[in-house]
């Protein structure tokens, strides 16, 4: 682990995502047949 010594970086990401709220409002039946709920947890310093 290094503390003192921090590396930063700024660049562009491209992503392709799904989008759930327009599949959702066409397809809502399949979407709710679909859903699966996950959970997660998130760790942070600030």
């Amino acid at each position: 682990m290094v503390v003192d010594v921090f590396k930063i970086r700024w660049k562009v990401v491209k992503s392709s995502r799904f989008d759930t709220a327009a599949f959702k409002a066409t397809h809502a039946e399949l979407y709710k047949q679909y859903m699966k709920e996950t959970e997660t947890r998130r760790f942070t310093v600030a």
